[in-house]
């Protein structure tokens, strides 16, 4: 006999009635505590899930914001070496262009630069246009020299100047084979010219110079002296560029007045 069944029959119906009822009090007491308690959890569970939800949303915006802020960045960045290369290109043109200025200026000043030799006034004037910047006096008129007698031009130019040049110029030929160059045969000293120092070649016959130390060597050399002293020498040596101009203006000497005719008198 099991034990049960040792119960009922020592047991009334109603005890086991009882009894029965009692566990399935006990039962629907724990069936429904729990399902609370799942009720619960599963609200906890929703609330876990929505707070993960926002949390995920809030840390999409997060790094939404943060690449935002990174690209803000980059611009600002790219912006900033744009503006930089900007300034150092417009800094660069404005130096290119006072460049460009400084040499257009030049250029202008030496063409319109030129000089004027006047005869008469003994004076060699440096001129801009028709105004006289500086004027350098000459000692003795323009002579001709070395026993040779050329035509005084009016108009030359400037074609090289040198501190201490050789009266012996280099000669330079093109041929088959390209550019021949013959250079001049120089004295022993730059101070063996008859051109002294401070020397102005033009493409005439005329040559300015300083007073030179040897007169009968400079006598001897076929060209058109002025006659410059050290000073004007040197001044107009600093003062003018190759390729300027220069005006010769000679005195031209007066007509003789018209011979008077003897015996012819006067009606009164």
């Amino acid at each position: 006999m099991t034990f049960i069944e040792k119960i009922h029959q020592n047991a009334g119906r109603g005890w086991l009635l009882a009894a029965g009822g009692l566990v399935l009090a006990l039962l629907l007491a724990v069936n429904a505590r729990v399902t609370r308690q799942l009720s619960d959890l599963e609200k906890d569970i929703k609330i876990a899930e929505e707070a993960g939800r926002r949390s995920s949303v809030y840390a999409e915006e997060l790094r939404s914001a943060r690449e935002r802020k990174a690209k803000a960045a980059r611009d600002v960045k790219a912006a900033l070496t744009d503006m930089a290369a900007a300034k150092k290109m417009i800094y660069e043109a404005g130096l290119s262009l006072q460049e460009e200025k400084r040499l257009l200026e030049k250029q202008l000043e030496i063409m319109t630069t030129y000089l004027e030799l006047d005869g008469e006034a003994a004076k060699i004037h440096l001129m801009r246009g028709d105004q006289t910047l500086k004027s350098f006096g000459f000692s003795a008129p323009l002579r001709a020299l070395g026993g040779e007698k050329p035509a005084t031009p009016e108009l030359c130019r400037i074609t090289a100047k040198e501190r201490f040049a050789s009266p012996e110029r280099g000669k330079a030929e093109k041929t088959a084979a390209g550019l021949n160059w013959e250079p001049p045969q120089t004295g022993r000293s730059r101070r063996d010219s008859p051109l002294g120092e401070y020397v102005i070649f033009t493409d005439g016959p005329l040559i300015l110079h300083a007073p030179v130390p040897n007169a009968a060597l400079h006598n001897a050399y076929p060209h058109l002296c002025a006659g410059l002293t050290l000073y004007s020498a040197k001044r107009l040596y600093e003062s003018v560029f190759i390729g300027n101009k220069l005006l010769i203006k000679v005195s031209v000497p007066a007509k003789p007045p018209p011979p008077r005719i003897q015996g012819a008198k006067k009606k009164k």
